[in-house]
């Protein structure tokens, strides 16, 4: 059973799922995927698998107080359950689906949480805590547990460094995607010998054929072959709207410094006619309240002004796997979400990471590490145009050499992707416990 962070609006959730699927389904024959989703419906049918309800879609809807109380009064009726069903007695206080909810843990060969970032103190309640509950059912029930490319942190207040600290003793594997988090858990007292560092899962997924992408964006009428050959810069561009979040008002000032460098380095590259900028969306506002980068991206456009003839935004919806295929048609990436780096780094695209707090700051530094490029992810909150424009300048005269650096690095650290999910397959075969 699989609890994953899959809303079917943020492509790197969906390229994490996709690829732990299919490994599944190819390892596996007979196996029986059941995913907990908060969207039950829409990830079966995207990834061709049984989905029930997770924890946070039997919360419900959510208030700041309310959303809280709900939250730790489910927890703590689906843990006394959870004992009670272990003994043979019959359960109480829970709805059906609740109680069906209680029941797949105990029917369950292996419980698996998929990669993201789950355990932090951002979201702490439909995060850390709902995770942390549903480790602890399936440990209650004698389940084994696996964690697969996790980002841990950040962990600032007190109760969340205990009980992450509490929660990741139990799990049989767990696997981290950034050596920032290792030392994050080892600092706050997790002792857990089973943990490995690794590569996002996303690596593992395949793009479609260059061929196919080309033609996706000339239906977008950008002819990439015609701009190269007349010797224009490809630029990709995710520009994750930020600025758009409710914040508190000493907040705002940040969140206003973020959109500001994004417009000089719109504006940048548009005053030189040496450019083609295209803003690549990798979240959409479909189904929740989600970012939506195509509407930031239209945001920055409107404000400068701009015509169409320079800058193009990709209106079309596309999946992770034809993302992947287009950030690799570029000649330099910007990339202010995790997940767009990945894609376009995977793909030997030269790519600048853009972070703007102590989330990001772990996960997109975590990845450039990992890639051995570390000096081309910039927090966007202290740095200037002035500092950018260097940085852009040096990987698009080095980009062929850059180019196959990236690509031997991919190759490299490919062989780690997907590891808990490899790890799993060989526990069921062999019910061998994790060394």
């Amino acid at each position: 059973m699989i609890e994953s962070s899959s809303p079917l609006t943020n492509l790197g959730d969906e390229a994490i799922l996709s690829s732990n699927v299919q490994i599944f389904k190819n390892s596996l024959s007979d196996c029986k995927i059941i995913v907990l989703s908060p969207l039950p419906e829409e990830t079966g049918k995207a990834h061709n698998v049984f989905s029930k309800p997770n924890f946070m879609a039997l919360v419900g809807k959510w208030s700041k107080i309310r959303g809280r109380l709900k939250v730790i009064w489910l927890g703590l009726r689906l843990l006394w359950n959870a004992k009670r069903l272990k003994n043979g007695k019959r359960l109480k206080l829970l709805n059906r689906n609740e109680a069906e909810f209680l029941r797949a843990f105990l029917d369950c060969d292996v419980f698996f949480i998929v990669g993201g970032s789950n355990f932090n103190d951002i979201s702490p309640w439909g995060g850390l805590f709902s995770r942390g509950i549903q480790i602890t059912l399936a440990k209650i029930l004698g389940k084994p547990v696996f964690l697969g490319a996790q980002t841990v942190g950040p962990l600032r207040k007190k109760w969340t460094k205990m009980f992450t600290r509490i929660i990741l003793e139990k799990p049989d594997l767990i696997t981290l995607r950034d050596s920032n988090s290792y030392f994050l858990l080892r600092k706050i007292g997790v002792k857990n010998p089973r943990i490995k560092v690794v590569s996002d899962d996303a690596f593992d997924i395949k793009p479609i054929d260059q061929e196919k992408a080309i033609e996706l964006l000339l239906k977008e009428k950008i002819d990439i072959r015609k701009l190269n050959e007349i010797g224009i810069i490809t630029v990709g561009f995710n520009a994750r709207p930020w600025w758009k979040r409710r914040v508190r008002a000493w907040k705002r000032k940040r969140s206003e410094k973020i959109k500001n460098v994004l417009l000089k380095i719109v504006d940048f590259f548009m005053r030189d006619k040496r450019f083609y900028l295209v803003f690549v969306p990798t979240s959409y506002r479909e189904y929740s309240r989600g970012f939506d980068d195509a509407e930031g991206a239209r945001e920055l456009i409107q404000r400068l002004k701009l015509s169409e003839d320079k800058v193009k935004v990709l209106e079309n919806k596309y999946n992770w796997q034809e993302i992947r295929a287009i950030l690799g048609l570029f000649d330099l990436v910007l990339a202010v979400s995790y997940h767009s780096a990945v894609f376009a780094m995977s793909m030997g695209t030269p790519t600048i990471g853009l972070y703007q707090d102590e989330y990001y700051r772990m996960k997109l530094q975590g990845l450039f590490k990992m890639m051995n490029v570390e000096e081309f992810a910039i927090d966007i909150t202290k740095t200037t145009i002035k500092e950018i424009v260097p940085k852009i300048n040096q990987l698009l005269e080095c980009r062929d050499e850059m180019r196959e650096e990236l690509s031997r690095e991919t190759n490299q650290i490919k062989s780690n992707t997907c590891f808990a999910a490899k790890q799993l397959i060989h526990y069921l075969n062999t019910k061998t416990p994790v060394s």
